[in-house]
């Protein structure tokens, strides 16, 4: 038992030392290190947004071509045919 408490003991002084060796060693201010920290993840955000954009005109386009692959296959069904349409009419935003 007195192991788990010296090394649960050691954990938590090693954790403040390097904090406290971080602070005192970092090469710029708090406030400049919270600058680059929100700039950065502004930054990400973009490319995130981008990559989503990107990831859902991929999605809608492939499931434009599968759409018109069923339209042939259900060309003599018409029923078939209005509910693709209804579905390829949601992927441009359109509605009734």
């Amino acid at each position: 038992m007195s192991n788990k408490g010296d090394f649960l003991a050691g954990v938590v002084i090693g954790g403040i030392v390097g904090a406290v060796a971080g602070l005192l060693l970092a090469p710029a201010s708090g406030e400049e290190t919270r600058t680059k920290l929100a700039e950065k993840s502004r930054e990400y955000k973009d490319i995130a947004k981008e990559k989503a954009r990107e990831k859902s005109q991929e999605t809608i386009s492939y499931t434009r071509d599968k759409i018109g692959k069923l339209k042939d296959n259900f060309s003599g069904n018409k029923e078939v045919q209005e509910a693709l349409n209804k579905v390829d009419q949601s992927l441009s935003g359109e509605s009734e």
